[in-house]
């Protein structure tokens, strides 16, 4: 697959794209004054607790996050209003929800995510069914001190099992260095879309980078990092439109934010973030074809849009109403298959009211959070 990175940045928020053959595939607002805060690591204080032993700690110079009494380290006592422990964010604050910490980090590289306290080695499911996972499984599993665990990436297998041991190792010295840190706040940065594309993509997918000049150096640090094979595709970007313009990305990028998709064949898909949940209804509309082939056309578009829109929680879609089960499972397989590229989204299927029910993990903030937040910085 040919995938391009596009970064434009701005006074207030930078606007990012991943374009994958050529469609917007994912996009991100990332604002200054509201960053990201993903993958960072932070030295918090307990600042209250609930009665099921959850806390509330304060972390980042004022920010304050939710933390599971069961994100814990193994073996640990329960929390106390005061204490001091190492956390990472794992889950941005949004309207109504603080944002999500643990206390179990992980430390992210390009073959392997380090857990410091995991036990075990685990392979993603892409990996379950390739020749040399085993041997793989084994070569980390014999290199591991102690109570750390491994995840495996999926381009583990082709980098082969002394390139991943040596990675494990590279990490294990980074959340060293993290841990015996004395700084009260950062201790390791987060983690911004930029570098967690470059991080989780192979490098030899990247056809251009295309950034404005603002950004250059930040960017350019970035490849160097996590993907330094594509350092001779980033193209910095000085022409008075930006490249939004200049690569007829505007107009998908401002449809994102539209409740309304219209559909080929004349259907539509009407989508309503909520608090609670994100509803998605399709309409015949003025359709000229039957049913089946809107609802098909509806789960494609559905899958493509909540990857686009960065749509995270519970969502329900509600399809043209099918009497034959035989169709209603060709258009949860459509869904399914469209959704297997957004390795975030579980498909769970239809419920008993006949919507369709799946969630999808969330990290950072939507499209249209990020734009709400904008919005009101400008109306400050």
């Amino acid at each position: 697959m040919k995938r391009e990175l596009v970064i434009e940045a701005g006074e207030a928020a930078d606007r990012i794209a991943l374009l994958e053959d050529g469609d917007l595939a994912e996009a991100y607002l990332e604002l200054k004054r509201h960053p990201s805060r993903v993958e960072g690591i932070y030295r918090g204080r307990v600042a209250g607790k609930t009665a099921g032993g959850d806390g509330f700690v304060e972390f980042g110079g004022g920010s304050t996050g939710f933390l599971n009494g069961r994100d814990l380290p193994m073996g640990s006592p329960a929390l106390q209003e005061g204490q001091r422990l190492i956390v990472q964010v794992e889950r941005d604050s949004f309207p109504g929800k603080l944002a999500r910490l643990t206390a179990r980090p992980r430390i992210a590289g390009r073959l392997a995510v380090f857990q410091p306290d995991g036990e075990t080695v685990r392979a993603p499911r892409s990996l379950r069914d390739h020749p040399e996972v085993d041997t793989l499984i084994d070569a980390v599993d014999g290199s591991l001190l102690g109570e750390e665990g491994v995840v495996l990436r999926t381009r583990a297998a082709d980098a082969g099992a002394d390139a991943v041991v040596e990675e494990v190792r590279r990490l294990r010295g980074v959340w060293s260095s993290i841990r015996d840190m004395e700084d009260d706040t950062v201790l390791s940065p987060p983690v911004s879309p930029v570098e967690s594309f470059l991080r989780d993509f192979p490098a030899g997918d990247w056809s251009q980078i295309v950034v404005t000049g603002g950004a250059v150096p930040f960017v350019r640090s970035c490849i160097g990092r996590w993907a330094p094979e594509a350092a001779d595709r980033l193209a910095a970007h000085h022409r008075t439109a930006g490249p939004f313009a200049g690569m007829g990305l505007e107009d998908a990028w401002q449809a994102a934010f539209e409740p309304l998709v219209r559909l080929p064949s004349g259907g539509e898909l009407i989508i309503e973030p909520t608090q609670a949940l994100v509803a998605i209804d399709v309409n015949a509309g003025n359709a000229g074809q039957g049913p089946l082939h809107v609802n098909l056309e509806a789960a494609a578009a559905a899958a493509r849009e909540i990857r686009l829109r960065n749509l995270s929680g519970q969502a329900v879609i509600d399809f043209i109403s099918l009497p034959r089960g035989e169709d209603r499972n060709q258009v949860l397989r459509r869904l399914r298959e469209r959704c297997a590229a957004d390795r975030s989204v579980f498909v769970h299927g239809y419920s008993k009211l006949g919507l369709v029910e799946l969630t999808r993990r969330r990290r950072r903030r939507s499209l249209p959070e990020a734009r709400a937040l904008l919005d009101a910085e400008d109306g400050d």
